[in-house]
């Protein structure tokens, strides 16, 4: 995060969770092995850009971390 989005890393939190299996559904269908990701930028600090590029680089460490699973990582910006 403080890479992407040019922050200061002593300030800079990021929360992952893993969630138990059927805490969430996707689709209408209970999904296994879920996690949660929470990450608060401050308003104007960021570029569209810059905050898509942070999404993107989310996504792609939650399937390399867990691919078998074929989970997806749903983000807001």
């Amino acid at each position: 995060m403080q890479t992407i989005l040019h922050k200061e890393a002593a300030l800079t939190v990021v929360s992952v969770a893993q969630l138990p299996d059927g805490a969430f559904s996707a689709n209408g269908q209970a999904v296994a092995g879920g996690a949660s990701m929470q990450a608060l930028i401050t308003a104007g600090t960021n570029s569209a850009q810059e905050k898509a590029d942070f999404i993107f680089a989310a996504k792609a460490v939650d399937r390399n971390r867990r691919p078998q699973r074929g989970a997806h990582l749903r983000c807001a910006a």
